[in-house]
């Protein structure tokens, strides 16, 4: 027992050592791709496109950076002061080749981006770089719970119709919990989480369209409205509840059939006992 400890000792040991060893490995790749974004974050706010090409992999076409650096240059205009904080990464293979990609912070005098930069084997210099604000990252929306504020009447309208929805699935819950019935423990189940949800997203691009089941908790309907102009719509509806209310009768009667066929014998026997004098007393008293 004592050695099994001491190998199993042994090994957290080393497992410690190899992470810190490329927990080190990853900072110092972050630290070398956050002082290129630094060079080229710099010659973007003075709009100095040569020395924002330096730091670049030499295959990046030329066009494209043409045409991406004074868009850039415009989306952090009036940036004068910034820092860059390293907040994750991401790394594997692709191709038969290793990258790295940094994910930055950059909290400036206007605001807050996120930055991210890739290297990759074999190319000297940044391979990619994109910058995002903060408000094209986490976009204001209406129509949900949580940000009724703003929103229109139909959003308001689903709103209410989740509502009415949830209501019944408690009205269904408190009435199986009420009556005996067989089988209430599943009956139970499919009320909360028997709700069918089919959710659209529309963007830009394209339209996606997925149905699951979920928890009556996790899922209500409503319009979510983005300011970008994407929409998604989540409409869930309480199958199992609705099910529930129209087998309700038959589910009682079930349990009311089941409680007289279970009469227990003895109780059986005493009746007939009760019956049989109650005969011998009528004959006695007609002769």
């Amino acid at each position: 027992m004592k050695n099994i400890k001491k190998i199993l000792a042994v090994f957290f040991i080393l497992l410690l050592c190899f992470s810190l060893a490329s927990c080190e490995l990853e900072t110092e790749q972050g630290n070398e791709i956050k002082a290129q974004c630094q060079i080229f974050l710099d010659a973007a706010i003075s709009e100095d496109a040569p020395a924002a090409r330096n730091v670049l992999a030499a295959e990046m076409d030329e066009d494209a950076f043409a045409k991406a650096f004074p868009i850039i240059c415009e989306y952090i205009s009036g940036v004068n002061t910034y820092t860059l904080t390293q907040t994750g990464f991401n790394s594997g293979i692709d191709n038969g080749l290793s990258y790295y990609e940094a994910i930055f912070t950059m909290k400036t005098n206007v605001g807050n981006f996120e930055v991210r930069a890739m290297e990759v084997e074999g190319y000297e210099g940044l391979y990619n770089f994109n910058i995002t604000s903060e408000e094209d990252l986490n976009p204001s929306y209406t129509g949900t719970i949580t940000s009724i504020k703003g929103s229109n009447a139909f959003q308001i309208l689903i709103l209410l119709f989740s509502a009415v929805c949830i209501a019944f699935i408690i009205f269904a819950l408190i009435d199986c919990c009420k009556h005996k019935m067989k089988y209430k423990p599943l009956w139970i189940i499919i009320i909360l989480c028997g709700v069918v949800a089919f959710t659209v997203t529309l963007n830009n691009t394209d339209i996606n369209f997925k149905a699951r089941v979920a928890a009556m908790l996790f899922s209500y309907s409503y319009l979510q409205i983005y300011e970008t102009g994407a929409l998604i719509f989540n409409l869930s509806i309480p199958v199992g509840a609705i099910v529930y209310f129209f087998l309700r009768k038959k589910l009682y009667a079930s349990a009311t059939v089941k409680e007289e066929e279970q009469i227990p014998p003895e109780e059986t026997a005493e009746s007939a006992e009760q019956t049989s004098e109650e005969v011998n007393n009528e004959t006695e008293n007609n002769p």
